[in-house]
């Protein structure tokens, strides 16, 4: 199976998600076993590739999925299905295709504001609904750690809209300044935009991947859920990274594994090995949850 090779452009995305007849057919039901649920996600897949269906509708109604059974014991460990891994590594494809158009397009909007906006309230009156929930998820991550004044946090994978940047600055207790990295070249211009317009100067933003940083001076590494694979990266951290350094990697588990990968067993392998342990879970997004692991335990 392939998700096809359709152009997409960001000026094919609307404000919020549209509604359609099939999302309300999905929504509110439970989807009986693995059978049915590879036949709807089979059935998804074909219609987006055969541009029956828009890439707004399949990301609303694969999200209908993950939300309508994310509970069910019998897709706890889904994500280690061969079957569906082949699958979700379409849906995950198409979804991320989605989402980066999505923080460009929202950050092409934000840029048009007058400058004394809050971009973070204009965002939660927004329809924009992935961002929002990665916004007040940063919030909930922000209350769970701590890190000093004389202190350096970094976030890597910030995309063009770097809305856990704006979240980490506004609630993290105690910090003044926050340094972002992002490899995608358009990422890192729009966001700089961003930056520079509202005058946000307590953040400084890199072009740069995340295995080639020195974590060194970084009290609070925090990855973003869209870096992946991240071993290399793990690896870096272990080598450079302060011995009180937390480490934060947001990750998916279940059929949240159709919108994001999952970390591999090896990768928090690596971890555990060189004396990182998970001290704490971060809850409260749809989809997505944070592990935070320490070594100065």
């Amino acid at each position: 199976m392939q998700a096809g090779g359709r152009r997409f452009e960001s000026d094919m995305l609307h404000h919020g998600i549209m509604e359609s007849i099939q999302i309300h057919q999905v929504r509110g039901k439970k989807i009986a076993n693995r059978n049915d649920l590879f036949f709807a996600l089979d059935k998804l897949i074909h219609e987006y590739t055969d541009n029956s269906l828009s890439i707004e509708n399949f990301v609303a109604l694969i999200e209908c999925i993950v939300f309508e059974n994310r509970q069910s014991d019998q897709f706890n460990t889904i994500e280690l299905d061969p079957e569906f891994i082949k699958r979700a590594r379409i849906t995950r494809a198409i979804y991320s295709k989605y989402e980066v158009a999505l923080e460009a397009q929202v950050s092409s909007e934000l840029l048009e504001l007058p400058r004394d906006v809050d971009l973070l309230e204009s965002l939660n009156k927004s329809k924009y609904q992935p961002i929002a929930r990665t916004l007040n998820f940063a919030r909930l991550e922000a209350e769970a750690l701590e890190c000093g004044r004389d202190k350096v946090c970094c976030h890597i994978g910030h995309g063009a809209f770097p809305e856990t940047l704006f979240a980490l600055r506004k609630y993290l207790s105690g910090n003044d300044r926050l340094v972002g990295f992002d490899f995608d070249q358009m990422a890192h211009r729009k966001a700089e935009e961003l930056i520079t317009k509202f005058d946000i100067r307590s953040i400084e933003i890199t072009q740069e991947y995340g295995e080639r940083v020195d974590y060194s001076q970084f009290c609070h590494i925090h990855v973003a859920v869209l870096v992946r694979p991240i071993s290399s990266l793990i690896r870096k951290v272990i080598e450079t990274a302060p011995q009180d350094a937390t480490l934060v990697l947001r990750n998916v588990s279940g059929l949240g594994a159709l919108v994001y990968e999952p970390i591999s067993s090896s990768a928090i392998q690596l971890l555990t090995q060189s004396g990182f342990r998970k001290v704490n879970t971060v809850w409260g997004h749809a989809i997505v949850h944070s592990e935070v692991f320490s070594r100065s335990i």
